[in-house]
């Protein structure tokens, strides 16, 4: 390969048929040509593998996973796999995707290395994501961009000195009110009291564990008979004689 490189060069480094190369160029998938009313096609090589990288699920590096971001929920598969929510909701219920970790809810979870190892499994991973007809340039360009990213940042350090779970673990109901040694009932009942979830899994809110642990410290102390204050029942009037 030259420092142009031509359809067969494209084909080549693609791993696809030179006919499978022209059908790209004529539908418009690949990037235009240095010369477009040449005879012979010819590409910059970096051009054609940074949109490889964005097509091909191979040709892709793995996305950054940290503590900050221990479960995927459907939303977040469907980014790192370049399809839509109802895709992976449709693979979940017939079975066609690794079983959810856990459930926040009734909203499933995964975790990130599970998703990634399975989608380096499927036929498709080989091959070039095809382009939905449902979705303008634009929308493409961002499901791509956002791909690429995996959405997801670096993660924040724990608190120093703590040797209990990481701060940065996802807490829903169940895990507080194992905490707080309540029902998860009994915690929904105090929304309205509560931080802003961190983040939603499905439309089951999450908290970080640092975040409840100060909301719990800060909460006034139970008052008489393990009722809040203001709470407490009035003392028995005695009858007189």
């Amino acid at each position: 390969m030259g420092k142009r490189w031509t359809v067969k060069d494209v084909a080549t480094y693609l791993d696809v048929a030179e006919s499978t190369v022209l059908r790209w160029r004529h539908q418009g998938d690949l990037p235009e040509p240095l010369d477009p009313q040449a005879f012979r096609f010819e590409w910059n090589p970096s051009l054609i593998k940074a949109w490889a990288r964005q097509w091909f699920p191979r040709l892709r590096e793995d996305p950054e996973i940290g503590p900050e971001t221990p479960w995927w929920d459907a939303g977040d598969v469907a980014a790192y796999l370049g399809v839509e929510v109802i895709t992976v909701q449709r693979y979940n219920s017939q079975k066609r995707m690794p079983e959810p970790a856990r459930y926040f809810g009734r909203f499933p979870v995964w975790e990130p290395h599970v998703i990634i190892e399975w989608a380096k499994q499927r036929p498709s991973y080989a091959f070039k994501d095809r382009p939905s007809k449902h979705r303008s340039d634009a929308d493409q360009a961002e499901q791509m961009a956002k791909t690429a990213s995996g959405r997801h940042k670096k993660a924040r350090p724990a608190v120093a000195g703590d040797d209990g779970p990481p701060a940065d673990e996802l807490w829903g109901y169940r895990e507080i009110a194992a905490h707080m040694d309540v029902s998860p009932e009994t915690v929904r009942g105090y929304k309205k009291e509560m931080p802003e979830p961190d983040r939603y899994m499905g439309r089951s809110p999450v908290w970080r564990r640092r975040v409840i642990l100060d909301w719990i410290a800060a909460r006034p102390a139970a008052g008489w008979n393990g009722q809040r204050p203001g709470r407490r029942r009035p003392a028995p009037q005695t009858l007189s004689g």
